[in-house]
């Protein structure tokens, strides 16, 4: 129990540090190419992270201490769920926000989305072994 405990917060750590790593890298890229308008998309993507990610830690040392054999559906099952709300998300932020910054947001939700999905992908198949 204590190596789930000292995982979870490796990985809330590790978490934590990409998602303040992306989102200062963003920030640079914004005064980079004068691009003002990306604050929001930013903010909602930063949130939209580390909403999702630790939500996705506690569920994970929940299921892993009480019914480990129920991982493989967990890690089915949160990335359905990652997806789903992300899409969620982006339909929200479409029906709020104007059109031009649409793409801008895009990419910005992308680049989070796709980084923490590889980081989430990596970290679970290297504790497995």
């Amino acid at each position: 129990m204590a190596d789930i405990d000292k995982l979870s917060w490796y990985y809330r750590k590790q978490s934590i540090l990409l998602i303040a790593g992306l989102t200062l890298i963003a920030f640079i890229g914004m005064k980079v190419w004068f691009q003002n308008d990306s604050l929001t998309p930013l903010i909602v993507s930063t949130v939209f992270s580390l909403i999702v990610e630790n939500i996705d830690i506690m569920i994970w040392a929940r299921i892993a201490k009480r019914s480990p054999e129920n991982l493989p559906t967990f890690f089915m099952g949160v990335s359905g769920f990652r997806m789903l709300l992300g899409i969620g998300v982006m339909f929200v932020y479409y029906l709020v926000a104007d059109r031009n910054t649409m793409f801008l947001f895009f990419l910005i939700f992308a680049m989070f989305y796709v980084v923490l999905l590889v980081h989430h992908t990596t970290f679970f198949a290297c504790e497995r072994k």
